[in-house]
């Protein structure tokens, strides 16, 4: 039974972390190398496939010893570790989620400056990092929801500071000519 049960969590992170693998290919070719180096065959396709899966299962590997490492020499509970970690990308996504839900403005350059902002946000907030360069203790010894809240807000303003969408311009032009 003990066999059984193992085997069935086994079976379930496999296919988890393959899900997982295999987007994140996909995503990597269809949206990155498609655009880069044009039209492919099936055969060029799947070998490009197949080598992002690779090259990501060696990025999140290194990354899980990255982890590792950090958690231990951190002296953090598992699980808050783990919330901490996942806020790095998080802070960006809840930015960029939240300009896309709650107004019409940005552009693409706008949302990826957003996504890298809501990140470096999050890094100079760790105490390792952030207290070498000069940032306030104040602000390392935060706790890790509000410099997700920080971080978040960093990623929101980046990315409605985008192109206004044809109808603002059009009723900003409008505006301004009235005030003149």
């Amino acid at each position: 039974m003990r066999g059984l049960c193992g085997a069935a969590i086994v079976a379930a992170a496999v296919s988890t972390l393959t899900s997982g693998l295999s987007s994140m290919s996909s995503v990597a070719v269809a949206d990155f190398l498609k655009p880069l180096a044009g039209p492919m065959s099936d055969e060029r396709t799947v070998l490009a496939g197949r080598i992002a899966m690779v090259v990501m299962a060696v990025v999140l590997g290194l990354m899980a010893l990255v982890c590792f490492f950090w958690q231990r020499a951190s002296d953090l509970p598992l699980l808050e570790f783990a919330l901490q970690v996942m806020v790095f990308a998080y802070a960006g996504l809840l930015g960029v989620f939240a300009a896309a839900v709650f107004t019409n403005r940005g552009s693409e350059a706008s949302i990826v400056w957003a996504l890298i902002v809501g990140f470096v946000v999050m890094i100079l907030g760790e105490a390792a990092i952030g207290g070498a360069i000069g940032v306030p203790a104040t602000v390392t010894s935060l706790a890790f929801p509000w410099k997700l809240l920080v971080g978040s807000v960093g990623a929101f303003i980046v990315a409605i500071a985008g192109n206004l969408p044809e109808s603002e311009k059009s009723r900003n032009s409008l505006s301004k000519a009235i005030t003149v």
